[in-house]
């Protein structure tokens, strides 16, 4: 994709993740409410291993009536005006297949329409890969979901519970089922877009652990950090993720970036080929996961460079612990 176009479409993609169905409680006030209009019939009979043959004769330009005699009608279309729109772009509507409900995650593929009424940009065009066409797409959209609701890189808002649900659901699976889930998620959702690839980002220094004892993640190019990295990449290898304790914390609020942020799907065949999956699923100690990593030099470091760390920390993890009364992560 065109990085100008990929900008235009950046709020339009992050806002259509807060519709996942399993987005936490804490971000509730930030969603538009879901309804239960139930989408027209052609998503209970779609096939993903054949629809994105149709979408991939979608060609940008082409007018929604020849959208339609190819793909079929959307399970809902947003509409100008909608938060998920980001205003005063080309943008004018989006069309969503794959969901379940009006607003839920689409899991098959998206095309925005520009003022003219023709296509502007799509996502779900190349092929899944075969493990995925061998899961059940109710599987599928579980995984997708989780992983949607993982939200932004950004420590004054971060909820750790989402992030540990979707860990725990993947690692049982394997590293490369894990992966191939993950790349589907990317492959449905434009990867090259900096909102939803912030989430992975995070799965991945979750989820996987390098090969080598003494190899931190590969770096996320994203921008300037609002804290920097230490100097010694082992003392926060995951940076701008933390575990301590099973506690996934965020460290920075955000980057500074003037130009187009690196794809997460550029760093899926580092974790392919130098990774393993965790050896198991998180257990996160709530009660001492702070504690535990102020006393690490990674710990030592962010409290030293981020004054406010403590207060950000502490209201993650009074994030996760909210989470925790109305769900099992």
């Amino acid at each position: 994709m065109h990085p100008t176009k990929t900008s235009k479409l950046l709020a339009l993609v992050a806002a259509l993740v807060s519709h996942a169905a399993f987005v936490e409680t804490s971000h509730a006030q930030s969603r538009p409410a879901r309804s239960a209009t139930r989408p027209p019939a052609p998503v209970a009979g779609r096939q993903r291993a054949t629809f994105y043959q149709r979408m991939a004769r979608v060609r940008e330009g082409m007018t929604e009536a020849a959208v339609r005699s190819i793909v079929g009608p959307p399970d809902f279309v947003l509409q100008r005006g909608h938060a998920a729109l980001q205003q005063g772009a080309n943008l004018t509507t989006a069309w969503c297949y794959g969901a379940t409900a009006q607003g839920d995650l689409p899991t098959h593929g998206t095309i925005a329409f520009d003022r003219s009424r023709r296509v502007y940009t799509m996502s779900g065009t190349r092929a899944p890969r075969p493990s995925i066409l061998a899961m059940t797409d109710d599987a599928l959209r579980s995984h997708l979901n989780n992983i949607a609701a993982i939200g932004a890189i950004d420590a004054a808002r971060f909820d750790p519970a989402p992030l540990v649900r979707a860990v725990n659901a993947l690692q049982p699976l394997g590293r490369d089922a894990a992966l191939d889930v993950i790349d589907e998620y990317l492959r449905v959702h434009n990867g090259a877009l900096a909102a939803l690839d912030e989430s992975v980002f995070l799965l991945l220094r979750a989820l996987f652990v390098p090969s080598s004892p003494h190899r931190a993640h590969p770096p996320a190019a994203l921008g300037a950090p609002s804290v920097m990295p230490p100097t010694n990449p082992d003392d926060l290898p995951a940076f701008p993720l933390a575990i301590a304790d099973d506690v996934p914390f965020v460290l920075v609020t955000g980057y500074t970036l003037g130009g187009v942020p690196q794809p997460a799907e550029q760093h899926m065949p580092w974790y392919r080929a130098s990774a393993t999956i965790r050896p198991r699923p998180l257990a996160p100690n709530s009660a001492t996961a702070l504690a535990t990593f102020a006393a690490t030099a990674g710990g030592r470091h962010f409290f030293a460079a981020e004054p406010s760390g403590r207060a950000m920390l502490t209201s993650q993890l009074q994030r996760y612990n909210a989470s925790l009364a109305t769900r099992s992560p």
